[in-house]
Order: structure tokens, then sequence, then C-alpha cells
């Protein structure tokens, strides 16, 4: 395997010089700029060739390792799957896990016109009153 290093002050130079070296099916490995223009590293076809042959060799030597299978955590293995999840089963997971269970709102059940009044008294505020709200803050 013959790697080389061409610089040049464009990367047209540089890929001049590569075909001049290795000929019309050089193989550019990388290009990046550098202080004196563009960097370009490059080896001959044949050179692919011979890697092909090595990693063939290779591959064939020494057996791939067993794959390792993950395994997930203890506490994932108690969690039911989604279908069977349910209410209780939430609140007995939380409670478990000393997390506050999450209230949803319940959309199959009619709001009372009393809770919703009662939920806009208490957050009603207006413009006005916010306004001294935040000049009190200030």
């Amino acid at each position: 395997m013959n790697v080389k290093r061409f610089t040049a002050r464009t990367s047209r130079d540089a890929l001049a010089l590569v075909r001049q070296e290795f000929g019309d099916d050089a193989v550019v490995m990388s290009t990046r700029p550098c202080a004196e223009g563009v960097e370009v590293l490059a080896m001959a076809p044949e050179s692919v060739q011979q890697l092909e042959r090595v990693g063939a060799e290779l591959e064939r030597q020494a057996p791939r390792p067993p794959r390792q299978r993950l395994v997930a955590p203890p506490e994932a293995a108690a969690v039911p799957p989604r279908a069977s999840l349910t209410p209780a089963s939430v609140r007995a997971a939380a409670a478990q896990r000393q997390v506050a269970p999450r209230i949803e709102p319940a959309f199959d059940t009619p709001a009372d016109a009393s809770s919703v009044s009662q939920d806009v008294e208490q957050m009603q505020m207006s413009t006005l009153s916010f306004q001294e709200y935040v000049r009190e803050r200030m």
C-alpha cells in the first residue's frame, strides 16, 4: 500500500499531481486546507485491491466474537406493557417509586358549571390587577 501526500496552491493543482503520480484511477483518501493551500492524500488503485485481499484474509482467519445482547435494567422489567396500564396500576407504580401520580383531565365526563366558575374565580386576574402585581414586584 502506497499512500502519498500532495500539497499545492489549489485543489485542481493537487489533483493534477495525484494523476501524474498514480494515473487517472488514483484513489483520493482525503483533502484538507493547509498552510501551502490544499493537502491531498491519495494512493494507487492497486493498493485498494491489496487492502481488500488483506481484509478478506483477516475475516477468514479471525472469527467474529458473538454479539452481546443488551439487557434491560431490572426496574424496566417491572413495568407492564403499555396495553395493560390502568389508572390503579399507574398509581401503584408511582407510589412504589415515590413519585406523585400524573393527574389527567377526564374528558368523558361533562364539567359542571360550579367547578368551572370556581376555577375562573381562583385564576381571575384583570389586566389592571396584573399591572399592579407587576409594579409591586419591581
